[in-house]
């Protein structure tokens, strides 16, 4: 996507203001939710003023304000004559009830080649994904001509450490 910054110094409505926009350029057909902020900053980079909006953009359509700031606070607040405008866009990910990622392999048990207890829990996993983080735990049953593990610890514990095995992730 492409994007335009449109600069009204006296305004486009009202010349006591300046009028600042944010254009999409492009014509690609995809609309896009989009948070954005706008910030006036003097030579030190100190914010004088700061708005922020969200807008659904389609191709060459614009967003902003014509009443951005009045020119004498401007004025006031430049250094040098230099201006400067701080875009930030920021894509808005609309949330939903259901997951977006699918659930773990070893919950759904489907081609689970290992058995892995700790108390009355069982958990079916995958001996390829386990060798990937836990190596000597496959080494270990390969000699001793096993596909179970019975492990003196707390079921919680091996399924976070399962979870690990599967996400690269601790999860508390």
């Amino acid at each position: 996507m492409k994007w335009r910054i449109e600069l009204y110094p006296r305004g486009d409505r009202n010349e006591s203001y300046v009028a600042v926009y944010l254009q999409r350029t492009d014509d690609n057909p995809e609309t896009c939710n989009i948070t954005f902020t706008v910030q006036g900053l003097d030579c030190k980079e100190t914010s004088f003023c700061h708005r922020e909006g969200t807008k659904i953009f389609k191709a060459q359509t614009a967003s902003g304000y014509s009443n951005y700031i009045k020119r004498d606070t401007v004025f006031q607040s430049l250094e040098n004559d230099a201006l400067i405008l701080k875009f930030t866009l920021k894509p808005v990910c609309e949330g939903s009830d259901q997951e977006v990622l699918p659930p773990l392999p070893y919950k759904n048990e489907l081609f689970a080649d290992v058995v892995l207890r700790a108390g009355s829990a069982e958990f079916k996993v995958h001996k390829a994904i386990v060798w990937a983080r836990w190596p000597k735990l496959v080494e270990k049953m390969n000699a001793e001509g096993t596909c179970e593990k019975l492990f003196d610890i707390g079921s919680d514990v091996l399924e976070a450490i399962i979870g690990y095995v599967y996400t690269g992730k601790v999860d508390y």
